[in-house]
């Protein structure tokens, strides 16, 4: 079984800003990115560092300023989350990836999680979990402040 500090689950810019900031402080941090899921926006709002351009350009470039913080991706199905004592088994078609937290950015995957379990300290969410709005902006914030959550929970 793989062990991290910070499991990300998600594919789109909310994911990829919670695996920077998550990166940024050293954490063994990976993100999970299930193919079947679909990630949405309804545009780039003019985001900070991406004054031009549209969606999958912001993609790209969120994406490559990830990769310089180290933070693992993996792409694999998840077939289910278990929350037990102080950490999370993510069951995937890979194999299980047990976590000390868990960033959650799709709402297929926090739908995983039972209701008792959705507010445990170690479980974060953000992006279409966190808000059904598909604005890039405002997901890629959830993100970010998701990722600073579960890092000063590991603290």
């Amino acid at each position: 079984m793989r062990v991290y500090d910070i499991v990300i689950i998600g594919r789109g810019i909310s994911a990829l800003s919670a695996g920077i900031y998550a990166g940024m402080s050293k954490t063994k941090t990976v993100l999970i990115r299930s193919q079947s899921e679909k990630h949405m926006a309804s545009g780039v709002n003019r985001y900070v560092g991406n004054m031009e351009g549209g969606y999958e350009e912001f993609y790209r470039k969120t994406e490559k300023q990830m990769e310089r913080f180290s933070v693992e991706k993996m792409d694999a199905e998840v077939l289910g989350i278990r929350v037990e004592k102080k950490k999370v088994v993510v069951v995937t078609d890979s194999g299980e990836v047990e976590s000390r937290s868990v960033i959650i950015s799709t709402r297929k995957a926090l739908d995983m999680l039972p209701e008792d379990k959705k507010k445990e300290p170690f479980v974060f969410l953000c992006g279409t979990a966190f808000n059904n709005d598909t604005e890039v902006a405002s997901l890629a914030g959830t993100g970010a402040m998701a990722a600073i959550d579960a890092r000063l929970h590991l603290t």
